[in-house]
């Protein structure tokens, strides 16, 4: 598969966490892959699943709320979201077009080839998604962390041929690139790419008022992360924030606008309220691990101050 990511795009990646890509593959393709999708939202409604928020909570606090896998972990479906997920073998039946890029190397080979990474990109995975509209929206997060996967690279594929405007569509992916500068918004154009770290950028979907349409890929490295996985250990300095750590403090200064970003994400119900509460309680826990390495009045600060108290202090994307 052709992808048109050039040299200045993956390194823009590797230094800014994000790059972004128009007219990514050809528009024939980009066409198919649309077409393919709605056709099978029509024809195979049953294969669609509900995207859902996972709640890692007590048993004590679960009330009764699903459980999933095991007494502490639950899911909270999102509203008006639905996906295709393409690990699935009904579902890669359905849609052999998308399947078919979880087996291409193409986008691999692409961001690897400039040499640009510290780890070698290997494996991927493909989901297919579709906002309904009706304010449909993500909450903030990041796709994984270091801790639990190998995942370094998200590539969202944008397949809205009929999209306007922000103000008249919504549905704009907000990056929040901690503290290096201010959050980005970017509209779900047609045959756009947006490839940002997974584990480093936070990121949500602003309410979407029309149907909104696109495609991820997820490239992990080979190594399965034993490296990543303990990179976050010892207490930071100002020199040595990871950035896991600075996650963790976005998670702070963004604490309202987080909350926020949950309420409109989920219906009214006891799981919204547990995600709540969740939040609040990792704030709490967040405060305290941080607050020893965090300067005097670092609640007066603004984003302006957070920049320039890390000026210093180097991204670390990946």
């Amino acid at each position: 598969m052709e992808w048109r990511v050039t040299r200045d795009a993956v390194h823009a990646l590797v230094r800014n966490g994000v790059a972004v890509v128009d007219n990514a593959l050809p528009s024939s393709i980009a066409r198919g892959l649309r077409d393919d999708i709605v056709a099978a939202a029509v024809a195979c409604p049953r294969l669609l699943s509900r995207n859902a928020t996972v709640l890692l909570a007590p048993p004590s606090s679960a009330g009764t709320l699903q459980r999933q896998h095991s007494a502490a972990t639950v899911l909270v479906p999102k509203k008006h979201i639905a996906e295709f997920d393409l690990a699935h073998p009904p579902v890669a039946a359905a849609l052999p077009s998308l399947a078919a890029f979880a087996n291409d190397p193409g986008l691999v080979n692409t961001l690897s080839k400039y040499n640009a990474f510290p780890h070698k990109l290997a494996r991927q995975s493909v989901k297919a998604q579709i906002n309904f509209g009706r304010g449909g929206s993500f909450p903030i997060h990041c796709d994984t962390a270091r801790s639990v996967d190998s995942r370094l690279v998200t590539a969202v594929v944008y397949l809205n041929e009929l999209f306007t405007t922000a103000e008249a569509d919504g549905g704009c992916l907000r990056l929040y690139p901690f503290p290096h500068s201010n959050p980005i918004d970017i509209e779900p154009k047609f045959n756009r790419l947006v490839l940002f770290s997974s584990a480093g950028m936070l990121h949500r979907v602003l309410p979407s008022f029309v149907d909104r349409l696109c495609f991820t890929i997820w490239i992990s490295s080979v190594d399965e992360g034993s490296e990543l996985k303990h990179r976050d250990l010892h207490a930071p300095t100002k020199t040595c924030w990871t950035r896991d750590r600075m996650v963790k403090l976005a998670k702070l200064v963004y604490k309202d606008e987080w909350a926020e970003s949950i309420v409109q994400s989920h219906e009214e119900s006891d799981s919204l309220k547990s995600l709540l509460e969740s939040h609040e309680q990792d704030v709490i826990m967040i405060e305290r691990l941080l607050k020893p390495q965090l300067p005097e009045g670092y609640l007066r600060y603004d984003l302006e101050d957070w920049k320039e108290y890390f000026r210093e202090v180097p991204a670390e994307w990946f």
